[in-house]
């Protein structure tokens, strides 16, 4: 399995199905890798926010607030746009791309190198547990590689036991007999394998060398591949965060229409 981690564990499918089912410890690891975006996050609304106040200032006198209405309107859509938006920049563009003349790419994607060294090293700290490798190699989404890689050193060392007198016992209870019982054998094991790997799960954990390994593979990615590995986790959150900021933002409208007229 060492030789080839990425044959019979799936790390990114791992990371993801847990995280999806712990939403706590998903916002404890975004909040500490994403210090510095988050920041930006908070400092973009506020830029967006005061630049479409004043549009919205601005369209009040012109109509000498014949319109009331407008400023809910207004409240709702600074909380959507800035919300959008600045979810929008934490990955896009993938690729540096200038824009009046400043090069521009995702706040996540440019810090790739450092964001993958520390999602990495809190990803193995609080869930790649040995418990969580177990789990994966015996039902996860290469499971079934795993299997036939257990069965095939069980049936050789089967073979490799019976040594020169493998030919006597073939012989002795016939070649399909013999071929039975070391699929019996080795799916007895199969049975008894998840509770008998709890005693050696530190050792799997070390020799699979699965912090290290996340980090190599995670600087390795592609911009769209470092995206497609982060952003599932917390992407069915989205809309509902920019639907939060959307209802704030018309609630706020509604007050100042309450202290202005």
């Amino acid at each position: 399995v060492q030789r080839d981690v990425n044959r019979y564990f799936d790390i990114k499918h791992l990371v993801i199905s847990n995280l999806l089912k712990d939403k706590r410890l998903l916002n404890n690891i975004f909040k500490r890798v994403g210090k510095q975006e988050f920041k930006f996050f908070s400092n973009v609304g506020f830029v967006f926010g005061f630049g479409i106040g004043v549009i919205q200032m601005l369209c009040w006198i012109v109509t000498q607030g014949k319109y009331p209405w407008m400023l809910p309107l207004f409240g709702g859509f600074v909380g959507f746009f800035s919300d959008w938006i600045a979810l929008q920049m934490m990955f896009r563009p993938l690729y540096p791309k200038k824009i009046l003349g400043y090069t521009w790419q995702g706040l996540f994607i440019k810090r790739q190198n450092e964001v993958a060294a520390d999602y990495a090293a809190l990803i193995s700290k609080q869930l790649l547990t040995s418990r969580h490798m177990m789990e994966e190699l015996f039902s996860g989404t290469h499971s079934a590689r795993v299997i036939e890689l257990v069965n095939r050193h069980v049936k050789q060392e089967i073979d490799m036991q019976a040594g020169v007198i493998r030919p006597l016992v073939v012989y002795a209870i016939g070649g399909e007999k013999y071929q039975n019982m070391k699929t019996q054998v080795a799916e007895r094991i199969m049975q008894q394998l998840p509770e008998t790997m709890k005693y050696v799960e530190s050792y799997a954990e070390d020799a699979m060398n699965i912090r290290n390994t996340l980090i190599e593979r995670m600087q390795k990615l592609t911009p769209s591949e470092f995206e497609g590995m982060l952003r599932p986790a917390f992407k069915e959150d989205e809309w509902a965060l920019i639907a939060v900021g959307a209802v704030l933002g018309f609630v706020v409208g509604e007050l100042q229409i309450q202290f202005m007229l």
